[in-house]
């Protein structure tokens, strides 16, 4: 495939994106703290969750001034030559506009800020789409055995790959150990220095986190396990998820072969769906789905990728109230309690309501991408998408 170009120019303007974005964060920080909502965890990311650049911000007093500033930087890549820069940034810069609209209060409508966000489709599943993932469910427990209804057999699956809370954390090192040997043989040699501690938490609305700086897998421990969720977890948050995509982001930059912008993680952004969809495809990049549950888990996962979409729909567009969103949860997805008042806290928080799509729809657009490589490519590939900065559209394109 063809490498993007990367001309002199594009070095300074993503310097000047960078100084502007942090800008934007600091004082998005600032009248975040000043208001009552109470997810703390969520907060404290703003805008920029990750910056792995020394630029300094500029100083706003003003989301005018941001503003003008994102016009006047959107005007100026116009001129870059390489067509899927200039289209990602495009999309990238039109995207913290329409944050800084929504913080203006100018963007209220949930559907808009899912659109001008992310720019992924913003439809959630259909009814039918929701059932076929319940037939696909049912026929591969039928494949394993399991003579019950759907949900008598998504419990009896359950519990019989569940994995006790004081084996979690030694589970989850087992599995990073297996995971990073396969990255290092089939993606990127580079990783195999890296090390992550394992941290469980409490209270918490997400199942799992990727404390990159730290070096540390953060997950949940309110919630319940399988051992095929835990691989899935692995693989998302770190090997070959988001502490390998980091890494390689990260070093292509300090090498000075990337523009600054890949150096840093921006919220519900353009970039979001395709940093979610690496994460979403990470078994099937290092071929680790290899048995019966991995496939029944692949399955469940879906459905719960799904699931958030679909809630945050029902509670944000169609204004359905709480208790309807939690039935829905526990009817399509089998939530638990402790599983389903997570993600109400998710969906429900201001910023997070829209990038839950970042999910579903970045793992499908990742998805049709890998599908069209063949073996021979791969690893161009795999340097293609972690190394660039990339919306699901550009890999459609030109994947």
């Amino acid at each position: 495939m063809k490498s993007i170009v990367y001309e002199e120019k594009d070095f300074l303007l993503g310097d000047k994106f960078v100084r502007i974005v942090q800008g934007f964060d600091h004082l998005f920080k600032q009248m975040t703290n000043e208001s009552t909502s109470r997810e703390e965890a969520l907060n404290s990311e703003g805008i920029v969750p990750v910056n792995l650049t020394t630029l300094k911000p500029e100083t706003y007093t003003s989301l005018e001034d941001v503003y003008e500033d994102l016009v006047q930087l959107q005007h100026e890549y116009r001129t870059i030559q390489d067509e899927r820069r200039r289209f990602y940034m495009n999309k990238q810069i039109e995207s913290i506009k329409n944050l800084v609209l929504w913080k203006k209060k100018d963007l209220n409508n949930f559907l808009s800020r899912v659109r001008g966000f992310l720019f992924v489709n913003d439809n959630p599943f259909t009814s039918d789409q929701c059932a076929n993932l319940h037939e696909e469910l049912q026929t591969h427990f039928k494949s394993i055995g399991l003579r019950g209804d759907l949900e008598s057999n998504y419990g009896q699956w359950t519990a019989s790959r569940h994995v006790p809370l004081d084996e979690i954390e030694s589970v989850l090192n087992e599995l990073l150990y297996k995971a990073k040997e396969r990255v290092v043989e089939k993606m990127f040699p580079e990783v195999e220095d890296i090390h992550i501690k394992v941290k469980i938490v409490h209270d918490v609305p997400y199942s799992a986190y990727c404390d990159y700086v730290n070096e540390t897998m953060i997950i949940n421990g309110d919630l319940d396990y399988t051992y095929e969720s835990l691989k899935h977890l692995t693989t998302h948050e770190v090997f070959p998820g988001h502490t390998t995509h980091l890494y390689v982001r990260e070093q292509a930059y300090l090498r000075g072969e990337v523009p600054a912008d890949a150096a840093l993680v921006i919220t519900n952004s353009a970039s979001s769906p395709s940093f979610e969809g690496i994460g979403d495809n990470g078994l099937q990049f290092i071929d680790w789905m290899t048995t019966d549950h991995d496939r029944i888990a692949d399955t469940v996962q879906r459905i719960k990728s799904v699931a958030g979409m679909n809630s945050s729909y029902m509670l944000n567009e169609l204004n359905r109230p709480e208790h309807e969103v939690r039935k829905f949860l526990r009817s399509f997805a089998f939530g638990q309690k402790e599983w389903i008042d997570s993600r109400m806290r998710f969906i429900s928080h201001p910023l997070r309501a829209p990038f839950i799509y970042a999910y579903y729809r970045g793992y499908e657009g990742v998805k049709e991408a890998y599908k069209r490589i063949s073996d021979s490519q791969k690893k161009e590939f795999y340097y293609y998408l972690y190394e660039n900065m990339l919306t699901a559209e550009e890999l459609r394109l030109y994947g």
